[in-house]
């Protein structure tokens, strides 16, 4: 049906070919953009617009260097990253707001002395230490 969809598909021309790359290229630093996912290949950067706005701000964004790290970005701030060799690395933070129901947020942030704390907040907005900063 006319204006209805735009399709860009891989053909094989008959050779029996499969699992083909479609492969988008922007000039400089242009970005690839496909509805809320914005690809910046000349920066290895990827970027999730409008996911949960009351954690994340406006964006969420990934990034993977070459160790394959995924970085996460409030804005440009590093607020943390899942470690190539396994783990999970957070950066200090102001509180985020409540989850939702049945949900915990875990966060790191700053306990007032100066030490790194891990925290637990809960749906009823209760924050509980998980440990703290030697």
């Amino acid at each position: 049906v006319a204006g209805t969809s735009v399709n860009i598909t891989a053909e094989t021309l008959g050779t029996g070919g499969d699992n083909l790359d479609i492969v988008l290229t922007p000039a400089g630093t242009g970005r690839v953009v496909i509805g809320n996912v914005r690809i910046y290949p000349s920066s290895g950067l990827v970027q999730v617009a409008q996911v949960d706005s009351s954690i994340y701000g406006s964006s969420l964004q990934l990034k993977a260097y070459t160790s394959e790290d995924v970085i996460f970005y409030e804005g440009s701030t590093v607020i943390g990253r899942f470690l190539a060799g396994g783990g999970l690395q957070l950066s200090e933070r102001t509180a985020p707001s409540a989850p939702a129901t049945n949900s915990v947020r875990i966060y790191a942030e700053d306990n007032g002395a100066g030490k790194t704390r891990l925290m637990a907040l809960f749906a009823t907005g209760s924050a509980v230490q998980i440990a703290v900063e030697p």
